[in-house]
């Protein structure tokens, strides 16, 4: 009892909240004898099971998935009828519409040849048991393998003139080679790094210090 009492309130709360049966049934007993017995007003119970549920999201789906839906089902009972059961970001991370407030354009773009999306681009499925196409086996183990067969093994997806076709499931309708990355220029993607006289040098190197 001395170590369960040390724990979280809200850790303390989901202990008995797993027994009670419907959500009416739970605010109840969080509002008339949990909290009270706690000390702490509804408000700050549901904003502690926010936090935990938020914490429990970041850790592994395996094996804490399944807890992490619980506690995510629990905070969204809890929320039923107070001013937390209106997501006030919903409109902007759910809603995929082009006038929704927060929508932005995402775009395909030519990654490089042996990055891992175009080696996913290319996979094919293997047969339980066997082991696949020769070509795509070779493929799939990368550029010496494919010396060591005898041949080059040529992606499905690249054309004639070098460029690349991007496969339309992952495609989904949207535009390739926007080019926003380009915007950002040298100093966003690269942080400055550039090379004079065959060295290396930062932005940091010109940096100054403040004089009063």
């Amino acid at each position: 009892p001395e170590l369960f009492d040390d724990l979280p309130t809200e850790i303390r709360f989901v202990e008995k909240a797993l027994s009670i049966k419907g959500g009416t049934a739970l605010r109840q007993y969080a509002i008339e004898e949990f909290c009270p017995a706690e000390g702490i007003t509804f408000t700050a119970l549901r904003e502690g099971m926010r936090r935990l549920s938020a914490q429990m999201e970041c850790m592994q789906l395996d094996p804490y998935g399944d807890i992490t839906n619980t506690l995510l089902r629990l905070s969204d009972a809890l929320a039923v009828g107070s001013e937390d059961e209106r997501d006030a970001f919903v409109d902007y991370v759910a809603n995929t519409s082009k006038n929704s407030p927060g929508w932005f354009q995402t775009y395909t773009f030519d990654h490089e040849v042996n990055s891992l999306v175009r080696f996913l681009d290319n996979t094919k499925k293997i047969e339980d048991g066997t082991a696949g196409p020769i070509e795509d086996v070779s493929r799939q183990l990368g550029n010496e393998a494919r010396g060591l067969f005898g041949f080059e093994a040529k992606s499905s997806f690249e054309k004639e003139d070098g460029s690349y076709s991007v496969p339309k499931k992952r495609a989904m309708n949207r535009p390739h080679m926007v080019g926003w990355l380009d915007l950002l220029g040298d100093e966003e993607m690269t942080g400055g790094l550039s090379k004079k006289d065959g060295e290396e040098t930062f932005e940091s190197d010109n940096w100054k210090p403040v004089e009063d």
